[in-house]
């Protein structure tokens, strides 16, 4: 007798599943979880979770977001090159704007290639490289302010993967909205903190934001972000298969 292993292949925010299927129930891992959305929509999927960072206010944070929602999830407080979880563990590990924040990047790399499956998959976002060159034009402390230590270009990336023994499946852009919204805040020298919320906007920025609200609210914002993240995206996103 066969037994073939249900798969789920929808879209959980920008995670496009349909790329990188997953077993039903499977193991996920996010790494610098930020406010913890995309990891609480993965446990209310139905997948068993597990959320890494090593700041406590993050943690405190999820840990009573997991209460009120409700929802299962082990929560780890680690470095992400040292993941207390054994080899062959994880059907994904999500890494979303991280990897231009670590110094030893290609140790990380490494690291959550050891703790995923054979066939595991990770989905890993990174700023893209023209945007980036943009806000530090037009303003030079914008990588300071966002503690940026690395840029990377789609081609460096593509080939370090490989050299690290994963299979690029797909690279899409993402976040046109976010990628113009920034550039206001650059040219007014904003201040965010370290998981990217904006502390201080401009005034361009917020009427920005309010118009686009608008556009998404008539239904045009929509296809207008699928159109734009073509030409100007803020995020590329990487879909790897070990």
């Amino acid at each position: 007798m066969t037994f073939t292993t249900m798969l789920y292949d929808k879209p959980i925010g920008l995670f496009d599943l349909r790329i990188s299927p997953l077993p039903v129930g499977g193991s996920v891992l996010d790494i610098g979880f930020g406010f913890g959305d995309t990891i609480i929509n993965f446990s209310k999927a139905g997948f068993t979770t597990y959320a890494l960072d090593n700041s406590q206010e993050l943690l405190d944070g999820l840990t009573s977001r997991v209460a009120k929602e409700n929802v299962k999830m082990t929560i780890l407080k680690a470095e992400a090159t040292n993941i207390p979880l054994p080899d062959n563990t994880l059907d994904l590990v999500i890494l979303t704007e991280v990897l231009e924040h670590v110094v030893p990047y290609e140790q990380l790399v490494d690291e959550i290639r050891r703790v995923l499956k054979p066939g595991g998959y990770l989905i890993l976002s990174v700023p893209t490289y023209s945007t980036e060159k943009i806000y530090t034009f037009l303003n030079k402390d914008y990588p300071k302010n966002a503690t940026h230590v690395n840029l990377f270009k789609k081609s460096y990336l593509k080939s370090m993967f490989a050299a690290h023994q994963f299979q690029v499946v797909k690279v899409k852009n993402e976040n046109f909205r976010p990628a113009l919204y920034w550039v206001f805040n650059a040219a007014a020298h904003a201040q965010h903190n370290y998981v990217g919320a904006t502390q201080s906007t401009s005034r361009l920025a917020r009427g920005f934001d309010r118009f686009y609200d608008w556009l998404n609210s008539i239904r045009i914002g929509y296809y207008i972000s699928e159109i734009g993240r073509y030409f100007f995206a803020k995020s590329q996103y990487y879909y790897l298969r070990k």
